[in-house]
C-alpha cells in the first residue's frame, strides 16, 4: 500500500459522498485523486489445496480526497482495468456500496430468508429470488419515502392497493382525494405493527415488510370475496 501512495496520481474525479447521520456531514461532491498498480498476490505455502490459484493478478486502486487529508479507499479487485474510465466506474460502483449492503440487511433482517431454513440449492435459489424481488420494493420504497416524500402513492401503488391499505391502516371508509407515498409507507408501518405517532418518524424494514404481507393478504381476501 505505501509503493501505491506514492505511485503517480493516475487522474481525478468528483465523487458523491452519502450523508452521514452519526457525524451530522451531509451529502456532497468532493473530488478525488486515484492511484492505479497492477498486484499479484501469491497463495501462502501452507495451503496446498489443488482447487487454490498459486497466484493471483489484481488491480489495486487507492482513492483520497484531493490536496487534503480524509476520505481514502483501498480497492482491489479481480476486473482488468486499461482505462481511466474503467477506473472511475469501479470507484463509482464503491462509492454505490452502502445500497447493496442495505439490499442484504432486508433481505436478512426485513424479509427474515433465514427463517425459512431451505436445505436444498433448488429451493433456496427459488427463494433468493423471490425474496430478492420484494426486499428491491422495499428498498425503492424506503428511498422514495426519503427524497421525494410528496410524490402520489400512485407512483408505487395501483388504485386498489393504496386504497385497501389507506382504509384498513386507518380503519376508516373515507377515502381521500391525495394520498402521498410518505402516507402509505406510514400506513403500511402501522400494518406491519407500529403505532403510527408522528414522533415514531419512518417505519423500518421489517415493518413494512409485515405490513406489504398483510396488505397483500387483505387484497387476496378481497378478490377471493370479489
Amino acid at each position: 500500500f505505501h509503493e501505491l501512495r506514492s505511485s503517480p496520481v493516475a487522474g481525478s474525479m468528483v465523487v458523491r459522498m452519502s450523508r452521514n447521520p452519526k457525524e451530522h456531514i451531509p451529502s456532497r461532491n468532493i473530488k478525488m485523486d486515484y492511484h492505479c498498480k497492477k498486484v499479484t498476490i501469491y497463495r501462502p505455502q501452507r495451503r496446498k489445496e489443488k482447487h487454490l490459484r498459486e497466484k493471483l493478478e489484481l488491480t489495486a486502486i487507492y482513492v483520497h480526497e484531493s490536496g487534503k487529508k480524509g476520505t481514502e479507499w483501498f480497492l482491489l479487485t479481480t476486473v482488468t482495468v486499461k482505462s481511466e474510465k474503467e477506473i472511475e466506474k469501479l470507484v463509482q460502483c464503491y462509492a454505490h456500496r452502502w445500497k447493496i449492503e442495505r439490499f442484504h440487511f432486508i433481505l436478512k433482517s426485513g424479509c427474515k430468508i433465514e427463517k425459512n431454513q431451505a436445505r436444498d440449492y433448488g429451493r433456496l435459489s427459488f427463494l433468493t429470488l423471490l425474496y430478492s424481488v420484494i426486499a428491491m420494493q422495499i428498498l425503492n420504497l424506503t428511498y422514495l419515502g426519503k427524497i421525494c416524500p410528496e410524490i402520489s402513492s400512485g407512483i408505487v401503488f395501483v388504485e386498489e392497493e393504496w386504497k385497501v391499505l389507506c382504509c384498513c391502516a386507518r380503519k376508516s371508509k373515507e377515502i381521500p382525494e391525495s394520498y402521498s407515498l410518505k402516507e402509505a409507507i406510514y400506513d403500511l408501518g402501522v400494518l406491519g405493527g407500529t403505532k403510527g405517532a408522528p414522533s415514531d418518524g419512518m417505519p423500518g424494514v421489517r415493518s413494512i415488510w409485515q405490513g406489504l404481507d398483510v396488505l397483500y393478504s387483505l387484497l387476496a381476501y378481497r378478490n377471493y370475496l370479489v
